[in-house]
């Protein structure tokens, strides 16, 4: 199965997506990340970028699959996603759901999840303590509070995306 047509699948399954504004695909980034941190394979990578983890690739996916359902539905490949793809879905949606207001709010949050989870993950391999992950993410970005990095790290690891 290609990646577009699950891409779409799994966008169709949380609730859609935009690209008309940056928050808009700023949020397509976090949850295509976040998906993929629970187990859907979508092939993309990412890298550490102004806003947290991102992906170019996806980005063109993205405004590839817009025009495509736009201009052209029949040529969409079909896709379809196993029993276990279908549960991973649900646990994120779950994750997803636990953010509520704007969506500029939702994707500050997202992106300081996906951020901490990025370098955590990086840095784990390295047996870097929690402290210091912060100190790095703060390092990178200013904007977040101590209490903001507590909060982000229980909920993470809440859902099993960081072992404490």
């Amino acid at each position: 199965m290609g990646k577009i047509g699950k891409l779409k699948l799994c966008f169709e399954r949380i609730g859609g997506f935009q690209l008309d504004r940056f928050v808009d695909r700023k949020l397509l980034q976090k949850k295509v990340y976040f998906l993929q941190e629970f187990g859907i394979n979508l092939g993309y990578y990412f890298g550490f970028y102004l806003f947290g983890p991102y992906c170019s690739e996806l980005t063109n996916d993205a405004f590839f699959l817009v025009a495509l359902v736009d201009q052209a539905p029949m040529t969409l490949e079909i896709a379809e996603l196993s029993s276990e793809e279908e549960e991973v879905i649900e646990r994120a949606r779950e994750f997803f759901d636990g953010f509520k207001g704007e969506k500029a709010d939702i994707a500050s949050k997202l992106e300081l999840l996906s951020s901490l989870h990025f370098l955590w993950s990086i840095s784990h391999f390295q047996n870097k303590s929690k402290e210091e992950v912060f100190r790095k993410l703060k390092a990178k970005k200013q904007i977040f509070t101590d209490d903001d990095l507590e909060n982000a790290w229980k909920y993470l690891v809440a859902y099993g995306l960081i072992n404490s």
